[in-house]
């Protein structure tokens, strides 16, 4: 009773000193010291939540490790390498973030820690091997495919190399839409991971197993375009799929020291090779791999905190720097116009996201190019729209819609469904640097795939009956 005391007091003490000390970096001017606090504060979160959770991650740790990550290293990361705007509107994001970590905290004390690692049923997905297959390579087929007819918009994959993202985005969108091949993979990755259990699980000869196993490599030439890309998102996605439907199908996962380094490093090494990639294309187009020492003479400590992970900290920036009436709930509403795909339009212009809206408001203040992107987030959309009150209302949806996917994960049913939520569990890393609307395309794209999936086996499984009793 007494050690449960203790640790309350600690987080309420602890909590108490972090406000004060961003507070008072404040009112004293001392902007540079608000990064480092926030990060040390990051730090010791992660401690505790180590320690409260016994060493053991559940989809909540991933989730709050994310919304951290967003909230508070970004200004970190922005600090050391980003000068978008003047102190006066670094004061304004700040303010904000504080109190986007405050009403988050505030909830969490509320709900008590012990509540995010409560035991829960193990769900399962109880399809057939012949179900699972059939809904792989299904998916991975319509993936290829996309991912062929995509790649020739830019030229071709050699191409596309040559091309930084914000140019193939705003290329892609000028030839009408992008397709969707992405998202047929992370299905890919969810269908393969229930094989691979689902194999595991029947004791059979490795050679048997083996087998089962060699439908990975189908999964590889995709996994190492994104690598060699610098496609970071794509390949967490993938990752974080896979870490949780593991640690929801089979045990939890002890997280130790070497996984740590392992996750660190590899985030580094994505977050170089994505600013790297532009002089590692021209070495292998030029055949002159001096390339590649000259372009490590441009690489800055910046690069360990990509550009994309300022996201929420630079649209947080512009919400409050822009003079502009709420939207009260506007783009909330605009944004059911992106579930219709661009060449439904039939030569009517498309209405623009708030994200390009926003983003072309943001870009006309700075000398950016028009094809630079300009990252949304929920915090910033709400505060555009409901002003301080809108931030506070996201937070604690978040954490709401974190207990619900809780307990769909938890409850059977339906095993495409099953595999539809767990292709849902990269919404919660992501929620903090994408807009509305695009939150709401994933979910309404990925639930078109899931009914694609439930008809693709419904009609395999039917004519694999019909072949079987033929040859009976």
């Amino acid at each position: 009773m007494l050690e449960k005391f203790t640790d309350n007091k600690i987080d309420h003490i602890g909590f108490i000193i972090y406000l004060v000390t961003v507070l008072a970096s404040l009112l004293f001017d001392q902007y540079d010291l608000l990064p480092i606090v926030n990060f040390i504060f990051f730090v010791c979160f992660l401690v505790r939540f180590y320690r409260v959770s016994s060493g053991f991650f559940s989809f909540e740790f991933i989730s709050s490790i994310a919304f951290f990550f967003y909230i508070v290293t970004s200004p970190f990361g922005k600090k050391v390498s980003f000068s978008y705007f003047s102190e006066e509107v670094y004061y304004s994001s700040y303010v904000t973030a504080t109190l986007a970590i405050a009403s988050f905290i505030f909830f969490m004390l509320i709900y008590k820690f012990k509540y995010l690692f409560y035991k829960q049923s193990k769900p399962s997905i109880s399809l057939k091997l012949s179900s699972l297959y059939i809904a792989y390579f299904a998916v991975l087929s319509v993936g290829y495919l996309f991912l062929y007819l995509q790649y020739n918009k830019y030229g071709g994959v050699e191409a596309s190399f040559s091309l930084v993202r914000a140019s193939k985005v705003g290329f892609a969108m000028k030839k009408s839409s992008n397709y969707p091949y992405d998202l047929f993979f992370y299905w890919g990755t969810s269908v393969s991971m229930a094989i691979l259990i689902s194999v595991c699980n029947k004791k059979k000869s490795l050679k048997s197993q083996f087998f089962h196993l060699l439908h990975v490599f189908f999964l590889l030439p995709v996994l190492g375009l994104w690598l060699a890309e610098g496609e970071r998102s794509s390949l967490m996605y993938v990752g974080i799929i896979s870490v949780v439907m593991f640690g929801a199908l089979v045990k939890q996962i002890l997280l130790k020291l070497h996984h740590v380094v392992v996750l660190l490093f590899c985030f580094c090494t994505f977050s170089i090779l994505g600013h790297y990639r532009y002089w590692l294309t021209r070495a292998v187009a030029n055949k002159d791999f001096s390339e590649l020492i000259k372009g490590f003479s441009h690489i800055k400590l910046g690069w360990i905190f990509p550009a994309e992970f300022s996201a929420i900290n630079f649209s947080l920036t512009g919400s409050i720097f822009l003079d502009r009436p709420l939207l009260l709930g506007e783009s909330y509403v605009q944004s059911l116009y992106q579930l219709v795909p661009r060449f439904l339009y039939f030569g009517v212009k498309k209405p623009l996201a708030l994200s390009q809206s926003f983003g072309g408001e943001v870009r006309a203040l700075t000398e950016f190019p028009q094809n630079f992107g300009v990252g949304m987030s929920p915090l910033a959309e709400a505060f555009i729209n409901f002003d301080v009150l809108g931030v506070v209302f996201v937070i604690s949806l978040w954490c709401l819609l974190i207990r619900f996917y809780r307990e769909a994960m938890s409850k059977p049913g339906n095993p495409i469904v099953t595999l539809f939520v767990f292709v849902l569990a990269p919404m919660s890393w992501f929620f903090y640097r994408i807009p509305f609307s695009t939150l709401l395309n994933y979910f309404f794209r990925n639930f078109c795939i899931m009914i694609f999936v439930f008809l693709v086996v419904k009609v395999g499984e039917h004519l694999l009956e019909k072949s079987e009793k033929t040859h009976v």
